[in-house]
């Protein structure tokens, strides 16, 4: 927390990790520089209660953009860690600029396309318009042309961009790599940890910045923000009510 306060990075990794029956066996938070992994088995009350302050406060911040790969198990597993303290990551101002690389995203590119009067299909949805606007005139300029050349301008289209069933065909695809991922299923209840799997721990979060830069360079953008984005301070948060 004390790393964090004082310069707010603009974008964080985050990812659990956990071995049943524990909800979650560490937290792991990277920034672009470094990476924590965090230690949440049988933990004094006192720890567990700091390790809660950290996380309410990073998951409240507006312009902290919090990057997780499967958000909604995660928010579970987090719930049912701090659940016996009586808090949880459900209410209404607990949750704000939180993006899940797991969910669809749209790319928006420049194509050169065909005008529509010089395609046959084009020239007969403009003479219905025309017709429905009794322009007959236009509808007579329209007919009388004949097969013009095709002239093209650029348009936009818009993609949409997902399907990634894991992190490791997302990081293939778009960052060129192969991730570890024999350490996903070893048991992350033993302490200690192997140094392998605290590396593992750390790379899953910190892969999560580079995808984001990489998607972000392509102009792939999220369709989906959870809780709000950075605004004036003036602005009320739109989950508050009036009285908030």
């Amino acid at each position: 927390l004390t790393f964090l306060q004082p310069a707010p990075p603009a974008y964080v990794g985050i990812d659990l990790e956990w071995t049943d029956p524990e909800p979650v066996s560490v937290i792991q938070i990277a920034t672009e520089h470094r990476a924590f992994v965090i230690d949440c088995v049988h933990r004094t009350p006192l720890y567990m209660s700091v390790l809660h302050a950290l996380m309410d406060w990073l998951m409240k911040q507006e312009g902290v953009t919090k990057l997780f790969f499967g958000f909604p198990h995660d928010l579970v597993r987090l719930n049912m860690l701090f659940g016996d303290m009586g808090k949880t990551f459900s209410g209404r101002d607990h949750i704000s600029s939180v993006l899940d690389l797991y969910m669809q995203r749209i790319q928006r590119v420049s194509v050169k396309a065909p005008r529509d009067e010089d395609t046959p299909l084009g020239r007969d949805q403009l003479m219905g318009e025309a017709l429905l606007r009794q322009d007959f005139d236009e509808i007579q300029r329209l007919s009388e042309r004949g097969a013009p050349p095709v002239r093209e301008d650029y348009a936009e289209k818009v993609f949409t961009v997902g399907g990634h069933h894991s992190l490791n065909s997302m990081t293939q695809r778009y960052l060129g790599e192969t991730l570890e991922k024999k350490y996903a299923a070893s048991n992350w209840n033993f302490r200690p940890l192997a140094v392998a799997q605290v590396v593992y721990a750390a790379t899953d979060a910190h892969i999560l910045l580079r995808l984001e830069s990489a998607l972000r360079a392509r102009n792939i953008l999220p369709q989906r923000i959870w809780g709000s984005g950075p605004r004036d301070g003036l602005q009320p948060a739109w989950w508050k009510n009036s009285e908030g």
